[in-house]
């Protein structure tokens, strides 16, 4: 094996000794080497010194506003979305956290909070009006002879506030509105028939929830000892089979044998509960792995 002291700086041959009077450059060869050396070196040292610091910060700021996120919506699911904001906006003020790549998603889940929190609010000023207006009707002894309209008014606030936390008021005004309008006529089921039907396609049947169609179907005609209107509803919910029918037939051939058809059919299962669909589904599934 040749020493690496016998081959030239191009790596061929064996190294031919320097003619005289070439010492002077050899020498200043040797040292810009050296000197080169040094500088790579001061390089590596200065960039693992100075450039580790900042992904170090970087990491550590990714992980603090991670748990303060975290922490944000554990609160927020817990009820208290206003406490989450709270501490959201109190993590996106940490100068800490500025060199967080989750500053952007921590801004976006802040406005997402403030315009729930904003929401909610409406929906708490328009629930307590109607609180107050009927119950005042109640007073009056107005309530039943304005029944049909506040039951519309009822239907018409759950369908946009159902979701929020005062949505149980509307649910037991809700109930008695039905017993009331029950109480008022046998027939009076005629004025609210149209009404009905329309909000069930636009609601429910438009977004393919046959389930809930039918669940409302059925609460709608419960307070009324009609046999026309049992006749229609029965109707309705023959109609409303033969949508879902169509929708899970649909929804079985997309949905195919892979891995994910059984998760896809089981989410999608509460949809067609009491309905010819939901046999579909069910029979569908039993020759999933």
């Amino acid at each position: 094996m040749r020493k690496p002291g016998g081959f030239d700086r191009a790596g061929g041959g064996r190294r031919v000794p320097p003619p005289q009077g070439g010492q002077d450059k050899t020498v200043l060869f040797v040292g810009l080497g050296l000197g080169l050396v040094a500088l790579i070196l001061l390089f590596v040292v200065y960039g693992s010194s100075s450039g580790t610091a900042p992904e170090g910060r970087d990491r550590s700021a990714d992980a603090s506003l991670k748990e303060s996120m975290e922490e944000a919506q554990r609160v927020a699911n817990a009820g208290n979305i206003q406490a989450g904001l709270d501490l959201l906006e109190g993590a996106l003020r940490d100068p800490a956290h500025r060199t967080s790549q989750f500053l952007s998603q921590c801004r976006s889940l802040a406005e997402e909070y403030r315009k729930q929190i904003a929401f909610e609010r409406e929906a708490l000023e328009a629930i307590e009006d109607f609180d107050r207006r009927i119950t005042a009707s109640k007073a009056e002894k107005t309530a039943m002879s304005r029944a049909d309209a506040f039951w519309r008014e009822c239907n018409d606030l759950i369908s946009k506030y159902g979701r929020t936390a005062k949505r149980s008021v509307l649910e037991g005004w809700r109930t008695d509105l039905e017993r009331w309008r029950g109480t008022n006529a046998q027939d009076v089921w005629q004025n609210d028939y149209n009404y009905t039907r329309e909000r069930i396609k636009t609601q429910f049947l438009n977004t393919e929830n046959f389930s809930q169609a039918v669940k409302d179907w059925r609460r709608f005609a419960e307070p009324f000892n009609a046999p026309e209107l049992k006749a229609k509803v029965e109707s309705e919910l023959r109609a409303i089979d033969e949508l879902a029918k169509k929708a899970a037939t649909k929804l079985v051939e997309s949905a195919g044998s892979g891995p994910l058809a059984r998760q896809k059919l089981e989410s999608a299962m509460d949809r067609f509960t009491e309905t010819e669909g939901q046999k579909i589904i069910t029979q569908k599934l039993k020759t999933l792995p």
